[in-house]
């Protein structure tokens, strides 16, 4: 302890005098290793994988008892390493490794005058968080009605980064109806009914007759929910009939189809 260690060669000289004046010395020379240790670390999964090296230590022990003396920590969590070198000198070394923010954006779609909202649910362990839409919006939500990729980034507490893209499809509304049917006359065309019906809500259909009285209605798309040409259990006449259907109260089509008799 008296002397001042130096990493590498030192050659120190020791004198002894007596009472009597008799005196005598002696050189030695000692070797100062520096001390082996491995730095603590704090990084981003998706960083360069951390790979620690044991080896050159006598003895080693991870915290969760991982046994192999070289190892890849690839997973996020905190990791705590006990070191002995061949001195017998001890040291620790601790290793953060973070997870990147969840984003889970989805592709998906809206119909024509809706709006969609993308959310973030990002972990608030790890917040404050940094959000930036392509727009340069900041919110955890983005609102949209424009058809397009929407981008956004995010960083936590951290400083991880994660990245993710959606694509956005706005779809025309779109009904196909047939121009008349038969009823009796079997299969598909006995009955009137709107087909390739592509937008979501509340769904209803109205026929009325030449006067305008309501001789149908039904909230049921397909064959099932079609008209079969009768009213209130009466045949009704051939001729022209006026359709008018709805999704969510608001009118989304209406045509005319031709009972044929």
């Amino acid at each position: 302890d008296v002397l001042k260690k130096k990493v590498g060669e030192n050659l120190y000289m020791a004198i002894v005098s007596d009472r009597f004046g008799c005196e005598v010395s002696d050189t030695v020379r000692v070797m100062v290793e520096k001390t082996q240790n491995i730095e603590d670390k704090t990084l981003c999964i998706t960083d360069e994988p951390l790979i620690v090296d044991c080896r050159p230590f006598r003895e080693f022990t991870w915290s969760d008892e991982y046994a192999d003396a070289v190892r890849t920590l690839d997973a996020a969590g905190d990791y705590r390493l006990e070191l002995t070198d061949r001195f017998g000198c001890r040291s620790e070394a601790t290793f953060d490794v973070h997870p990147v923010p969840v984003i889970a954006l989805r592709d998906t779609f809206v119909f024509e005058g809706e709006t969609y909202e993308f959310e973030l649910n990002p972990d608030p362990k790890y917040g404050p968080y940094h959000i930036t839409w392509h727009n340069g919006s900041g919110s955890t939500y983005f609102s949209t009605v424009e058809e397009g990729t929407m981008r956004v980034n995010v960083i936590d507490n951290n400083g991880c980064v994660a990245s993710d893209t959606a694509f956005l499809e706005v779809r025309k509304r779109a009904i196909a109806a047939p121009d008349a049917f038969t009823p009796g006359s079997g299969g598909e065309n006995s009955k009137f009914y709107l087909k390739e019906v592509n937008f979501v809500g509340r769904f209803e259909m109205f026929i009325y007759d030449r006067w305008g009285e309501l001789v149908f209605k039904t909230d049921e798309i397909g064959l099932n929910g079609g008209w079969d040409g009768a009213f209130k259990g009466m045949d009704c006449q051939g001729g022209a009939y006026v359709w008018v259907a709805f999704a969510d109260g608001k009118i989304v089509g209406r045509g005319t189809v031709i009972l044929v008799k």
